[in-house]
C-alpha cells in the first residue's frame, strides 16, 4: 500500500470517470478541518452553509467565474468516509472538470486522491468494514446481475454478518476449551463438553457452506471469456464478427491472418461476456507467430466457455488431443462431401456439444437451421466417432452459441459461490485448519497442543471479518478502485 494514504491532508478527485465528457460530473473533496477555507472561491460563505442541503452556487478564481455549480456539504462524522466532505457537482466537460481541480490543488487546499483512497479513509474511520469495501469493489466493477448482486449484499453487510456468526461461533469454542483448562470442575465436566460439541456441530454446518460456496474458479465468474480456437483458415475470426455483429477481425484466405488474440465486450441477456479471437495453431518457425500461438493457449486455459472452430478437411487432431471444448463447431459444410469427411473424420478432441456452420457462415437463405442433423456415430476405426456412442451433428445460430455460454454461467451460479478472492483463500485456509483441530481434538492428545490449533482457526477467522489484515492485503484491495472512489 502506498505509505502517503496513511497522511490526513484533504484530497480531491471526480468520481464520476475522466474518460468523456458528460452532462454532469461529480467532484469531492474529503479531509478538510473548516468549510471556510474555500470561501473565496465560491459566491456564497461556505462557513454558513448547513450539511446535507444543496446550494446553488459560482466556482470563482479572481473574479472569473469557473462554472456555475451545486454544492452539498458533509460533516463529519455524518458522512460517506467520516471526514467533511464537498460533492460539487459540476458541467461535466473534462476540460472544466480539471480547470476546477486544479485552482483547489494549486492553492495548496487538498491534494489528488488515489485509487480508493476515500473508501480507504471510510474503513480507517470504521464507517466501512473490510469485507464491505471489497463488496463495494465488487459492485464497481460487476459483469453481471449476480456479480452486482454479490456486491452489494457484501456492502450491505449481508455476507459480512455470516462471517460474524462464524467468528462468534469460534469464540465461543474458545471459552469452552478454557473453562474445560481452568474450570471444569467448577462449571462441570459433561456440560462443557456439551457445550463444546453444540458449538463444533455449528461451526462444521457453517464453514462447510462457505466452503462449498468457494469451489468455482473467480475468473470463469467475475470475467467469462468466450474463447475462439483452432487451426488457421478455420473460420474463427468470419465467427467473430458474426458473433460482434460488425467485422472487428480481418479476414482473408491467407493461413494465419490473425497474429495475436482479439477481444471485445459482448452484451448477452445482461451478462458481458468476453468474446476472444485467437491467433491459429500450428507448427510454426516464425517467432512472431510462435508469440501469437503461445498466447492462444493462454487465453483458452484461461476461459470460461472453449469452441473448437474446426475445418474436417484440414484438421490435425494431434494438436487438441489432451483438451476437453464445451462445443466444436464444424465450419465449411457448404462444401461437396462435407458430409462423408464429416463422419470420417479421426477426431480425437472431446466436447459437451457438436455443431456446424458453412462457410463465411452463410447457409441457404441466410439460414442455418434449413440443414438437417448428420449422424456421424457410432462408426469408423478407433479413435473416431465410434468410441462416444451415438452422435448427431446438427445446424448452429450465432445466437445458440452465446446462449450454452450463458447456459453455463447460470449452472455456475447454482451453489451461490462466493466471488471475492481474499474470502475464498481465506475460507479455505480455514476449513484445513478447522479439519486438523477436529482430529486432534478427536484424539484426545495434549489439550495445549489441541488449543495452539484452534488459535490459528481464530486467527484465520479474524482474518476472515478484517480483524487482522496485512498491509499488502489493503494495497491490493484499494489498488484496484477506480480513483474519487
Amino acid at each position: 500500500m502506498n505509505p502517503i494514504l496513511y497522511d490526513d491532508q484533504p484530497i480531491i478527485a471526480c468520481s464520476t470517470g475522466d474518460l468523456q465528457n458528460t452532462a454532469l460530473a461529480v467532484i469531492r473533496i474529503s479531509g478538510f478541518k473548516d468549510p471556510n477555507i474555500f470561501n473565496e472561491f465560491f459566491t456564497l460563505n461556505t462557513s454558513e452553509i448547513n450539511p446535507r442541503r444543496a446550494y446553488f452556487t459560482e466556482i470563482i478564481n479572481e473574479s472569473k467565474v469557473l462554472d456555475e455549480v451545486v454544492l452539498t456539504y458533509f460533516k463529519a462524522p455524518s458522512s460517506y468516509n467520516g471526514e467533511n466532505i464537498f460533492e460539487i457537482s459540476v458541467h461535466g466537460n473534462q476540460i472544466n472538470i480539471q480547470s476546477i481541480m486544479d485552482l483547489f490543488v494549486e492553492n495548496k487546499l487538498c491534494r489528488r486522491a488515489f485509487p480508493g483512497e476515500f473508501s480507504y479513509r471510510a474503513l480507517k474511520n470504521k464507517k466501512l468494514n473490510l469485507a464491505q469495501v471489497e463488496g463495494l469493489d465488487l459492485l464497481l466493477n460487476a459483469n453481471s446481475e449476480f456479480v452486482k448482486n454479490q456486491g452489494l449484499e457484501a456492502l450491505r453487510g449481508e455476507l459480512y454478518k455470516k462471517y460474524i456468526l462464524l467468528h462468534s461461533i469460534i469464540l465461543d469454542l474458545k471459552a469452552c476449551l478454557e473453562l474445560s483448562i481452568d474450570f471444569s470442575e467448577d462449571v462441570g465436566e459433561e456440560e462443557v463438553r456439551n457445550k463444546f460439541d453444540k458449538h463444533l456441530f455449528e461451526l462444521q454446518q457453517l464453514l462447510n457452506e462457505l466452503y462449498n460456496r468457494t469451489q468455482s474458479n473467480n475468473s470463469d465468474l467475475l470475467n467469462p471469456k468466450v474463447v475462439l480456437f483452432g487451426q488457421p483458415n478455420a473460420g474463427k475470426s468470419s465467427l467473430f464478427n458474426i458473433l460482434l455483429g460488425r467485422n472487428r477481425s480481418i479476414v482473408t484466405s491467407i493461413a494465419g491472418t490473425t497474429r495475436d488474440y482479439i477481444n471485445e465486450s459482448i452484451n448477452f441477456k445482461n451478462i458481458n461476456f468476453q468474446l476472444v479471437d485467437t491467433a491459429g495453431v500450428r507448427g510454426s518457425n516464425d517467432e512472431v507467430e510462435s508469440i501469437g500461438i503461445e498466447h492462444s493457449y493462454s487465453q483458452l486455459e484461461d476461459s470460461f466457455y472453449k469452441i473448437l472452430v474446426l475445418n474436417p478437411f484440414n484438421f490435425d487432431a494431434e494438436e487438441f488431443s489432451n483438451i476437453h471444448f464445451d462445443l466444436i463447431i464444424f465450419t465449411h459444410a457448404d462444401k461437396e462431401n462435407f458430409i462423408s469427411t464429416l463422419k470420417n473424420l479421426d477426431l480425437k478432441v472431446y466436447a459437451d456439444k457438436y455443431f456446424y456452420t458453412f462457410s463465411g457462415l452463410i447457409g441457404a437463405e441466410g439460414k442455418w437451421s434449413d440443414r438437417g442433423k448428420i449422424e456421424v456415430g457410432p462408426m469408423g476405426a478407433e479413435g473416431k466417432w465410434s468410441d462416444r456412442g451415438k452422435i448427431e451433428v446438427g445446424p448452429i445460430e450465432p445466437d445458440e452459441i452465446l446462449a450454452f455460454s450463458f447456459d453455463k454461467y447460470l449452472k455456475s451460479l447454482r451453489d451461490n459461490p462466493i466471488l471475492l478472492s481474499r474470502h475464498k483463500e481465506i475460507i479455505k485456509d480455514l476449513h484445513i485448519q478447522f479439519n486438523n483441530f477436529r482430529e486432534l481434538y478427536r484424539e484426545e492428545v495434549d489439550i495445549a497442543i489441541v488449543c495452539s490449533e484452534f488459535d490459528l482457526v481464530l486467527e484465520k477467522a479474524g482474518q476472515l471479518i478484517g480483524i487482522t489484515t496485512a498491509d499488502e492485503v489493503l494495497g491490493h484491495i484499494f489498488a484496484n478502485f477506480c480513483i474519487g472512489k
